[in-house]
């Protein structure tokens, strides 16, 4: 089941629409009109979109019409595209917007990110009339922009530790609806690109300074995974792929709340935290960002909508 949400177009992505290099090319008349269809995987971490040139919009007609369409949906893509960009939250109270507007990153990054995407190959929809071509954007391009640390973060360290087992990965189960901290209410945890954990007092456990500059720029802080993917008929219970994270001795935990304004971030009890701290090994995985969080399945792959009118 994919999930619909409704995607946030502030200042940036207003202006980024009305930029439009078609109006200055084709008459108000002969405009060629787009439309798109994105998606955002968590799982995959990717935002995948379906950009659609109608080509009798344009003036185009088939054979010699093609060339000029792709053309057209080549240099339209990141004025199209990016204002769904804009709306991903980094945490739970940050978006990619937000970060634009502090400086953190520019235009020309969003520009790059885009035009370096895996774009397919165009294809023509005969029944509609349309040249459409899929872009896929890495959301770990994303991240990897906004990952300035040279050295991780210390870890928390307890005034006393207790003997632990040594563990391959950590699981976070948050699945369900749970008690927003600080709030008098429920909530499933929703996806982000940096979210952090919190113990029961809530003292911070783990967060994208904590990770190992170079794997929390290539393959991000943490896996997001649905629950029939960790409770297989196998051995380790595991997706081959989140195997290969987390190993076949996981330590899988029970998250008590959500926190944020989202909220993005698990909370644990104060007795897992400590299991995590108290081993160099499992501090290790940490820092390695060898953790999964499982989330509702619907929550995984999500459908954007925007206004009507927001692509031209």
């Amino acid at each position: 089941m994919k999930a619909s949400v409704p995607i946030y177009v502030g200042r940036i992505g207003i202006l980024c629409l009305l930029i439009s290099l078609t109006d200055l090319v084709w008459p108000q008349t002969e405009r060629p009109q787009f439309s798109i269809e994105p998606l955002i995987q968590w799982n995959t971490m990717e935002l995948v979109s379906t950009v659609k040139l109608d080509m009798g919009s344009a003036g185009l007609r088939l054979p010699t019409g093609r060339a000029h369409g792709e053309e057209l949906l080549s240099i339209e893509f990141p004025r199209i595209v990016a204002p769904f960009l804009f709306s991903i939250p980094l945490d739970s109270s940050t978006t990619i917007e937000t970060t634009i507007q502090q400086g953190q990153i520019s235009m020309l990054d969003i520009d790059t990110l885009v035009e370096n995407a895996n774009k397919s190959t165009a294809v023509l929809d005969l029944s509609r009339n349309s040249l459409n071509r899929t872009i896929s954007i890495p959301l770990t391009g994303m991240a990897s922009l906004l990952v300035r640390h040279q050295v991780p973060s210390t870890l928390p360290r307890l005034l006393i530790t207790q003997a632990v087992k040594d563990y391959t990965g950590i699981i976070i189960f948050a699945q369900d609806p749970l008690p927003i901290h600080g709030r008098q209410s429920t909530a499933r945890l929703n996806p982000c690109l940096f979210p952090k954990i919190w113990d029961s007092d809530m003292n911070l456990i783990f967060e994208r300074n904590m990770v190992l500059p170079e794997i929390a720029k290539n393959r991000g802080i943490v896996r997001y995974t649905s629950s029939d993917r960790v409770l297989l008929p196998t051995p380790s219970g595991l997706a081959q792929e989140l195997q290969e994270l987390v190993g076949d001795r996981p330590l899988r935990i029970l998250a008590d709340k959500v926190f944020g304004k989202l909220p993005t971030d698990p909370v644990i009890s104060k007795a897992d935290a400590q299991i995590l701290l108290s081993s160099e090994n499992n501090r290790r995985l940490l820092q390695e960002g060898r953790v999964v969080i499982v989330i509702d399945k619907s929550l995984l792959v999500q459908n954007f909508t925007v206004p009507k009118d927001s692509v031209p």
